[in-house]
């Protein structure tokens, strides 16, 4: 009887073994059997009190209304009482393959060509059924697409001469829409409007959703409060609630069952009504489950660190941007002292300009764009100015085309420190070379300075060097023999030989002006310079024998 499945309790089965026991131990079954089938056929013919094969009663709001909505708010949380997903809308199927496609990078043709051997355009529904779902399952996020989702797509491709086959052409262009349009260019002039990747993804990420500005003002605030008192509850307490829905979360989809929900706020102490806990639901429940990163968001708010690649990046954008042009000052728009300087680079250096220039003017039109002028300048290394360059551009800019410069002319102007052009014309003319000077602002000197400068170097000139042998220390201190000194050796030098009590401290400074020369970022003085002037102040002064 344990066999068939028919369970009695111990009084009834010790009355039935009383009855047909035989022989104190063995049971007449048969009798039992006959018993029974006497039950049966008396219940035949005079009819069951409850006939199983009567119709049930009628239950008109099956299939019609959702168990939970019968059952109200429940705790415990079953598959069949779960509303059923409903059909999405074809064209947000369509915006969803075409994130998808964006996010990866897919080309859709390669899923359905192969299926295509005669390039009809055409293929049978089960092999685009079977592309469908290549392209589904392709790229480092899967994107899942339902049995009555495909068939929507299906239905909204298959081909109207031929219901047993699918254009994959056409699904194709459709999908390919959120990278461009085709053939433009038998269309040149048309604007293409490019989707924002981001704004699919949020869509996507909503699906199943309630939409929440539509939901009821009351359910609102009640969600909003329970988001608020979640809130209070982290910050007061230091709760970390992602370790527990990472626990949870076992394929690392950002969602978690409504049950996982219930038990990661409780096991934190996070104690909250049914009534909060169903307005939660609603406000971050999709498809998929319990949005739990969304929840976090709202329920942690953290300061959002800037990473520092975005700091690096603007400090490199910085630095290789140009710099502002300041304002150019008097000797900037000088064009004769901008020439000065640049004779007197091209004379130490002995540099030839033409040859820096003349590579840029690859079509021999005797001129170059601005750029390339001054990169040609650059190449030469004159070290002038933003500002000095502008000046010499404005100069030399050529009268037909003022968007480049004349270099030839730039060229032959600079060749004038080594000779003078056109001298065959004029056989007389005796040419001076251009001697350079070091002469700046910082050596310049007024009438006053002059004066007293003439009276320091009448003082020091009563001693000449063949007494005083001061051009040796000075060569002891100028350790890379440059010609120059700091001002601090110059006047250990004086004060060694004697000579820096004849003048006073005003007049060593103008020396120091008069003869300084700046090296680097340090103010040095040129004795040699300093030298040579002694000397010839000492040979032209008149000679008093008495």
């Amino acid at each position: 009887m344990a066999y068939l499945g028919i369970l009695l309790s111990a009084d009834d089965f010790n009355l039935l073994v009383k009855k047909y026991l035989k022989d104190s131990y063995t049971l007449n079954y048969i009798a039992f059997l006959h018993a029974i089938d006497e039950v049966v056929q008396y219940l035949d013919r005079n009819g069951r009190v409850i006939n199983a094969e009567l119709p049930k009663l009628p239950r008109p709001e099956i299939g019609k209304i959702m168990a939970s909505k019968l059952f109200g708010k429940q705790n415990i949380f079953h598959p069949a009482l779960e509303d059923p997903k409903k059909v999405e809308h074809i064209l947000t199927t369509m915006s969803m393959i075409q994130e998808h496609v964006s996010r990866n990078r897919l080309r859709v043709n390669t899923f359905f060509k192969h299926f295509d051997v005669l390039n009809s355009g055409r293929i049978s529904v089960d092999q685009f059924h079977r592309g469908l779902d290549a392209l589904a399952l392709n790229g480092k996020q899967r994107f899942f697409l339902s049995l009555p989702d495909v068939q929507a797509v299906i239905n909204q491709y298959r081909d109207p001469c031929d219901s047993t086959r699918v254009c994959w052409k056409t699904f194709e262009d459709d999908v390919d829409h959120i990278f461009t349009i085709q053939e433009l260019e038998k269309n040149p002039n048309v604007e293409v409007e490019i989707p924002q990747p981001k704004d699919d993804l949020v869509e996507a990420s909503k699906l199943g959703g309630k939409d929440w500005q539509s939901v009821n003002t009351q359910h609102r605030s009640l969600c909003e409060d329970a988001v608020y008192k979640v809130k209070q509850k982290i910050i007061h307490r230091r709760i970390l609630l992602k370790p527990m829905f990472k626990d949870f979360d076992k394929h690392n989809n950002g969602h978690v069952s409504r049950n996982q929900m219930r038990q990661a706020l409780n096991s934190n102490g996070i104690l909250l009504s049914d009534e909060e806990l169903f307005a939660l639901e609603e406000r971050f429940k999709n498809d998929m489950g319990f949005n739990y990163v969304w929840f976090l968001k709202e329920v942690e708010p953290k300061p959002t660190d800037e990473p520092l690649y975005v700091s690096f990046l603007e400090d490199m954008k910085r630095l290789n941007s140009e710099t502002p042009n300041k304002p150019p000052s008097r000797q900037e728009k000088d064009i004769v002292q901008i020439l000065a300087k640049i004779k007197g680079k091209v004379v130490r250096e002995r540099i030839r300009v033409l040859e820096f220039m003349k590579d840029f003017d690859r079509c021999n039109e005797q001129v170059i764009s601005r750029i390339n002028f001054h990169r040609g300048l650059i190449t030469c290394g004159f070290e002038l100015t933003r500002n000095e360059v502008e000046t010499l551009m404005e100069v030399f800019a050529s009268p037909m085309r003022q968007e480049c410069v004349d270099y030839r002319r730039f060229a032959e102007v600079v060749e004038e420190a080594f000779t003078q052009s056109c001298l065959e014309r004029a056989p007389l003319i005796v040419p001076i070379q251009h001697v350079p000077t070091k002469d700046c602002e910082k050596n310049f000197l007024n009438f006053d300075e002059r004066l007293v400068l003439g009276v320091a170097m009448q003082k020091l000139s009563k001693k000449p060097d063949l007494k005083m042998n001061l051009s040796s220390v000075l060569k002891d201190f100028d350790k890379s023999n440059c010609g120059t000194v700091s001002t601090t050796h110059f006047l250990k030098a004086l004060t060694l030989r004697g000579m820096y009590n004849l003048i006073s401290n005003k007049e060593f400074d103008v020396i120091c002006k008069c003869f300084g020369f700046e090296r680097g970022m340090r103010h040095e003085v040129d004795y040699r310079a300093f030298m040579k002037a002694l000397d010839i102040l000492y040979a032209t002064d008149k000679y008093n024998p008495f």
